[in-house]
């Protein structure tokens, strides 16, 4: 062996295969506010009540949109928490078990929920920039260094298709085969007790795998070039510990932060087969056009879930903080229609979704979000009945906009909130289509949430609706929208 870690898969790893929402355990329990605060610490919390905490609207909207995630498969944090066991950072008996193997997972909610603490550190930027990326060649060799019995570090390996998605496993040795090829022997979640390698040819720099995305699926060929770059692996250790948290700034930074800023993160949920495109101001583009996936945004990152089962899934988009792009869905490759798609945006100090989307294969719908948390445009052309929601930070207190919309046909309507404003509006387009509205504001602080229900209004083509909350804020009613324009 060319490095041996010591982890071997019948006595390390788990001997439940890889699973999603519907293999067999009913619906897991994946992250609650208990993680997010073990992740994250009390900044997740929008306001604090005997010790409990109430999430933030933003912390609750990304723990949802993980936790969605997680319906495909939980590979990255079975990878992750076999380790920590392994090495006794985690006690099995914590989960009603003498060893990792002896670990069942249905009715454990402990297990279920410690596997999806760990699935989260994918998207914790203390693991991925720690992450060890590069050819094939040179990450093997990387691999070669890091797997020794004396390292305190452990890690789990990422191996990714593009249209497919991406799977974490367990790396535990590297074996040379002497005819010009290493195998890199790794505890694959998605088949238990078994020894299995990812194959790297020396000489052409490439990496192959067999694998599935289902472990109910025939067995498939992965692989990789050193021109497409996709095996890594990544440290345990960094994720440990309370994080810094995205949930901290108020708006209005963007583009005023320090090189570690947060990116902005796009995402699409509950529409499968449904493509995001995010075109920058000066026409370049991150996503999915015409067949093939682009990323000529400068300094974005397009993050494959690894989840290792579900075939086919829609990455989410991280763009830097402070670049303005226009975010088209495109349903062009969907097979069938979606009633309830979402679309999201979290940002620096504040949250945009449109959800309850009404999508037919071939359709589009585009957004147009500002990028202070000031102001979000929806372009549709059908008739169509989503939920805006529009949520913002700004100290000392967040609020949260829900727009239940019923738009008669295409058009566009923006919602706007100027920084430090108390009159939130919405603008329906000319042309445009005549559509209902209805208004929810929620305020939360230190003290707690205060809630209020806007009456229905109208908007035809070109008119504006100005909901004035300054006086509902010091404590009195909310006023009725004033409806300017044509």
């Amino acid at each position: 062996m060319l490095a041996d870690s010591g982890f071997r898969a019948p006595k390390d790893g788990f001997s439940f295969a890889n699973y999603g929402k519907s293999d067999g355990v009913g619906a897991p329990t994946n992250l609650t506010v208990v993680e997010l605060r073990k992740l994250f610490g009390d900044s997740v919390c929008g306001y604090i009540d005997q010790s409990a905490c109430h999430l933030s609207d933003a912390a609750d909207r990304w723990m949802r949109h993980k936790n969605k995630g997680m319906d495909g498969g939980h590979c990255y944090g079975m990878a992750m928490a076999s380790e920590l066991l392994r090495e006794r950072k985690l006690d099995p008996q914590t989960f009603r078990g003498a060893t990792t193997p002896a670990l069942r997972l249905p009715r454990n909610d402990a297990l279920q929920r410690q596997i999806a603490y760990n699935f989260a550190f994918q998207w914790l930027p203390s693991v991925v920039s720690k992450r060890v990326t590069g050819t094939p060649n040179q990450v093997t060799d990387k691999l070669i260094k890091a797997l020794t019995r004396n390292n305190p570090e452990r890690y789990a390996l990422g191996v990714l298709q593009a249209g497919e998605g991406g799977h974490e496993v367990t790396p535990y040795a590297v074996r040379d085969n002497r005819n010009g090829t290493y195998s890199i022997l790794v505890y694959d979640n998605n088949f238990p007790n078994e020894e299995r390698a990812v194959l790297v040819d020396r000489k052409a720099d490439t990496w192959r795998y067999n694998t599935t995305t289902n472990p109910n699926n025939p067995v498939g060929a992965w692989s990789g070039t050193s021109k497409t770059q996709t095996m890594d692996f990544d440290p345990i250790s960094p994720g440990l510990g309370v994080q810094p948290s995205p949930f901290d700034d108020t708006r209005g930074t963007a583009g005023k932060r320090q090189e570690d800023a947060d990116p902005t993160e796009y995402y699409v949920d509950n529409a499968d087969g449904a493509r995001l495109l995010l075109t920058d101001d000066s026409g370049r583009r991150t996503g999915y056009q015409g067949g093939k996936y682009y990323n000529e945004i400068p300094g974005a990152r397009v993050d494959y879930p690894r989840v290792g089962t579900t075939s086919g899934s829609e990455p989410d988009y991280y763009i830097p903080d402070g670049v303005h792009v226009k975010v088209t869905l495109d349903a062009t490759d969907m097979d069938d229609p979606a009633d309830n798609a979402t679309v999201g945006v979290i940002g620096d100090g504040y949250e945009y979704t449109v959800s309850g989307i009404h999508l037919k294969p071939g359709d589009k719908q585009t957004l147009d979000p500002g990028t202070d948390g000031t102001k979000l445009s929806y372009t549709t052309t059908s008739a169509q009945k989503p939920t805006i929601e529009f949520g913002v930070k700004d100290a000392p207190d967040s609020h949260t906009f829900t727009v239940a919309a019923d738009v008669q046909g295409g058009g566009t309507f923006t919602a706007e909130l100027p920084l430090q404003g108390d009159a939130f509006s919405l603008t329906s387009s000319k042309p445009g289509s005549v559509g209902t509205y209805t208004v929810t504001v929620e305020r939360t602080d230190s003290k707690g949430e205060r809630t209020a229900k806007s009456a229905t209004f109208t908007l035809n083509p070109g008119q504006k609706a100005t909901l004035s909350f300054a006086a509902w804020d010091d404590g009195g009613k909310l006023p009725a929208a004033v409806i300017t324009g044509p």
